[in-house]
């Protein structure tokens, strides 16, 4: 229903001059239906008491009405959502941006100091505080993002050997040693360089062939026109192969000469053999049997063994962990297709020895001693040759027709 609507044609006028307002009189008032105060509302005023005509709605049967008013009314009755205004940053125009000052953009150019960290003690991975509620949602957005860095594994902080980087020389390696320990640096260098040699010379007899006498022309001349020698040693081997056949045909003949058993009685020891023989392992079996069923009454001594045995495997499965991670962190592991091989320590022969510091001349070189030690300390692998294709062992067999 609409609101009351004054009919402007009876609301008196006011005229305005400058600043003063001055009221219609009375005459025009009763010229115009007479004064307003003593007139009725409903001449001043028009009530619309139908509704309007909607046009082109759709109309609802009963069940949809009812449907619609059940969600109006669950819709009245649920609490009114707030949402936050937005907000928007201000517009800024160009015109009345302010001139930067050139001093100040310097000021802004220079880099800030950093701050000072412990590099190995602060934590550089970004810790996210993810919620309990859809924290698997919030765990992926952040791992797509690269906020959250993935799950390190527990052997990451694990140095790779824990052998010095700088390795201490010999007490016979410096410049004014004693008697006892240079004799000994010296020897423990020829020893290996006596290995070495060892194994060089094996290789050289594995590669070169064996010696074999070439036989000249005229030792072959004199061999045909010599004809057939007999050597002596030939007829003492004759002879004694002659009475060994003698020695081993004795025996044999004396054997002959006993009682031959016919086919009855050779099948007959057979079969008491067997039967022997199976009487034999029918009796072990009844015997072992018999030993298991003994053990119902030994079962506390049974368990007990078998804990005492538990235990002991269990004590050397650690101790073989122990010794792998020991192994591990202090022996050289396989890195890269080559083979490490030791650096060559250096020496110098009595005559060389210097008389004062200041006269020794360096030996070595710094930069291999420092990739020796990192190979050594598993952190570079050592380089080598490209596996080649190895040639199948066993061979296909093709038939062509």
């Amino acid at each position: 229903m609409k609101a009351l609507v004054p009919d402007l044609a009876m609301v008196p006028r006011l005229l305005t001059r400058s600043a003063l307002v001055i009221p219609m009189p009375v005459s025009m008032m009763k010229s115009h239906g007479g004064i307003v105060n003593e007139r009725a509302d409903a001449e001043l005023f028009e009530i619309d008491k139908e509704p309007e005509k909607e046009e082109g709605k759709k109309k609802f049967t009963r069940k949809q009405q009812a449907a619609l008013n059940k969600i109006s009314n669950r819709l009245i009755d649920d609490e009114p959502v707030t949402l936050p205004e937005p907000k928007f940053p201000p517009k800024q125009s160009r015109l009345r941006q302010p001139v930067p000052n050139p001093q100040e953009l310097k000021a802004a150019k220079k880099p800030k100091p950093s701050a000072v960290f412990d590099l190995w003690e602060t934590e550089l991975q970004k810790k996210v505080d993810i919620g309990p509620s859809c924290s698997e949602a919030e765990e992926h957005l952040m791992r797509y993002t690269k906020k959250k860095m993935p799950k390190l594994p527990p052997t990451r902080k694990l140095p790779p050997s824990l052998l010095p980087a700088v390795s201490i020389a010999n007490e016979g390696a410096s410049y004014n040693p004693s008697a006892d320990e240079y004799q000994a640096y010296v020897d423990s260098i020829a020893s290996k360089e006596c290995d070495v040699m060892k194994g060089e010379k094996k290789i050289e007899r594995g590669i070169k062939p064996a010696e074999e006498k070439i036989v000249t022309y005229q030792e072959r001349l004199l061999e045909q026109t010599e004809g057939l020698v007999i050597d002596p040693r030939y007829k003492e081997e004759t002879e004694e192969k002659i009475q060994m056949e003698e020695e081993n045909t004795e025996p044999q003949q004396e054997k002959e000469k006993g009682k031959t058993l016919t086919r009855k009685e050779l099948r007959k020891k057979k079969d008491t053999a067997r039967r022997l023989a199976k009487q034999e392992k029918l009796r072990i079996r009844n015997r072992q049997i018999q030993k298991e069923a003994n053990n119902v009454f030994k079962a506390k001594k049974i368990h007990k063994e078998l804990d005492e045995m538990e235990k002991q495997i269990a004590e050397k499965a650690t101790e073989r962990a122990k010794q792998k991670l020991v192994d591990k962190l202090t022996k050289r592991q396989k890195l890269g297709r080559g083979q490490f091989e030791e650096e060559e320590q250096p020496f110098l022969l009595q005559e060389e020895l210097p008389e004062n510091l200041r006269s020794l001349k360096p030996q070595g070189n710094i930069l291999t001693d420092r990739v020796k030690s990192l190979q050594k300390r598993n952190i570079l692998p050592v380089a080598g040759e490209k596996n080649r294709r190895r040639l199948p062992k066993k061979l296909k067999v093709d038939t062509l027709e």
